[in-house]
C-alpha cells in the first residue's frame, strides 16, 4: 500500500505537468521546434499562474466554531463550524479539519464545494462525548485547498480554539430519600422553624400536662404564681453536605471504570437532585489537601458543583475517618450528610464511632458506598488493605446498626437503580 501510495503521489497532475514542461523546453530549442518551445513556455506559465491561485485561496479565509460551552460524559455535542470567504474571488474545493479530543473521532472533516465570494457556509457535526469528564480544548481548525485544476494544494491552521467542560454524567435520582422523615421536599428555604425543641428561645407559655419539668422558667411561675414553660424553635435544616472519598490509594480500575470515577457520578447525581428539590449543597473532596465547595442552592450554584466535579482529581493520603470528626461540629442540628465512600480503604470501627458522632450532633447520615473489589487493583500499596477489609455486608450492616441508610454501588451497575434502593 505504501509503494502505491508513492507511485500515486509520483504521477499527480502537477507531477506530470512539470515533466512535460521540463521535457518541451528542454527538447523544443534542442531539436529545433518552435510549437514544442511554446507547449513547455504555455505549461510553465500555466503552472505558476495556478501555482500563484492556490495561494491566494486560503488567505480570505476565516473560521468561526459555535457551541455550547458544557455537557455530561456520553451527550452528543452539536457543534457549527462556520466558513466565511472575504475575499471577492470564489473558493472551490477547501476542506476543513476539525479536533474534537472528547470524541471517538478526533477528526472530523467538511468539504465546501464552492464558497462564492463575501459569502459564508456552516457545517454542523454531532459527536458523542465518549472521553470521561474533564476540561477539553477543541481546535486549531486545518484548511486544505487546491487550484481549479488540482496542480498545487495548499495548508492552513486557524487558530480558531474553543474550550468544552464534561461534567460527569449526573443520572436522575427520583427514588433518592434525601432529607427523610420530619422534613419537608420543595421547602427552598435554609431553615423551617416550627414550634418544639431546639436551641433557639421562642416564647414563654403555661405549663401543659406531659411538659418536662426542666423547661420550666422559674422568675415567670413565681412572678404569677402559677407554672410557665420556655418554648423553643424546631429547625428542620434542608443542607446537605456529602463528603467524597478522592484519595489516591482508594483509586481502583482503568479509564473510566474506576471506583474513584463512580464515587464522582454518585456524589453529581445526588447534588444535583438535592438542588432539583431546592436544598442547599456543598461537596467536600476528602483528599490531600481537602477541597470543599461553599454551602449554597440554585441553578448556578449546580452550574459552579459540576464545574468544580469535571476538574477534581484524586490526590495524596488523608483518614475518611478523620475528616467526618472534623466536619461534625460544623453542622447544625437537622442537617444531612451523605457518604460517598469506599468499601476497602475504611477503618470500620473509627467510621462507626464518626457516625454515631454525627448522630450525636442529630445529622441523619446517609452512604453510597462503591465496591472497590469489583474494579482492578492498580497499586501493590492496596494489597494490605484488601486483606484487612471487612466484607461489604459487615460495612453495610454496621452502618444500618448505627441508623445510616446505605446504598452499594459496583462496577456496571446502574446508579439510578443502586441509589434507589437501600442495601
Amino acid at each position: 500500500m505504501t509503494a502505491g501510495r508513492h507511485a500515486s503521489q509520483l504521477w499527480s497532475r502537477r507531477n506530470v505537468a512539470l515533466f512535460l514542461c521540463a521535457l518541451c523546453l528542454t527538447v523544443g530549442p534542442g531539436i529545433g521546434s518552435r510549437p514544442v518551445l511554446i507547449a513547455g513556455e504555455f505549461l510553465l506559465v500555466l503552472l505558476l499562474l495556478q501555482w500563484y491561485s492556490s495561494r491566494q485561496i486560503l488567505r480570505p479565509l476565516a473560521v468561526r466554531r459555535d457551541h455550547y460551552p458544557r455537557t455530561f460524559e456520553d451527550a452528543v455535542v452539536t457543534i457549527n463550524l462556520t466558513l466565511r470567504n472575504e475575499s471577492p474571488a470564489a473558493a472551490h474545493l477547501v476542506e476543513i479539519t476539525d479536533l474534537f479530543p472528547p470524541g471517538a473521532e478526533s477528526r472530523l472533516r467538511s468539504l465546501a464545494t464552492l464558497l462564492p465570494g463575501h459569502s459564508e457556509a456552516t457545517f454542523r457535526y454531532r459527536q458523542p462525548c465518549t472521553r470521561h469528564r474533564g476540561l477539553y480544548i477543541l481546535g486549531p481548525v486545518h484548511l486544505r485547498a487546491c487550484d481549479p485544476l488540482g496542480f498545487f494544494t495548499q495548508e492552513q491552521t486557524c487558530d480558531e480554539v474553543s474550550t468544552l467542560t464534561v461534567y460527569p454524567s449526573a443520572v436522575p435520582l427520583p427514588n433518592f430519600d434525601t432529607l427523610g422523615r420530619g422534613t419537608q421536599p420543595n421547602i427552598g428555604e435554609q431553615v423551617v422553624r416550627n414550634l418544639g425543641r431546639s436551641e433557639e428561645f421562642a416564647s414563654i407559655r403555661k405549663y401543659r400536662s406531659g411538659d418536662p419539668p426542666r423547661l420550666i422558667h422559674w422568675p415567670t411561675t413565681a412572678r404569677f404564681g402559677e407554672p410557665h414553660v420556655k418554648e423553643f424553635e424546631r429547625s428542620i435544616i434542608t443542607e446537605i453536605t456529602l463528603l467524597c472519598d478522592m484519595r489516591l490509594i482508594a483509586l481502583s480500575g482503568l479509564g473510566n471504570q474506576t471506583s474513584t470515577e463512580y464515587r464522582i457520578k454518585a456524589a453529581a447525581s445526588i447534588a444535583t437532585e438535592c438542588i432539583r428539590h431546592q436544598h442547599r449543597v456543598r461537596i467536600v473532596a476528602v483528599k490531600e489537601p481537602v477541597e470543599q465547595t461553599p454551602m449554597s442552592g440554585g441553578h448556578q450554584h449546580l452550574v459552579a458543583l459540576l464545574d468544580w466535579l469535571a476538574l477534581l482529581k484524586p490526590g495524596g493520603p488523608c483518614s475518611f475517618e478523620e475528616q467526618i470528626e472534623q466536619v461534625a461540629p460544623t453542622l447544625r442540628a437537622g442537617a444531612t450528610v451523605v457518604l460517598v465512600m469506599s468499601a476497602i480503604h475504611i477503618d470500620l470501627p473509627r467510621l462507626v464511632n464518626a457516625v454515631r458522632l454525627l448522630r450525636l450532633h442529630r445529622v441523619r447520615v446517609l452512604t453510597a458506598v462503591v465496591n472497590d473489589r469489583t474494579f482492578l487493583k492498580l497499586r501493590w500499596e492496596q494489597d494490605e488493605a484488601y486483606y484487612h477489609a471487612p466484607p461489604l455486608e459487615t460495612v453495610r450492616d454496621a452502618l444500618r446498626h448505627e441508623g445510616c441508610t446505605v446504598f452499594t454501588i459496583g462496577r456496571d451497575d446502574d446508579l439510578a437503580a443502586r441509589l434507589g434502593v437501600p442495601a
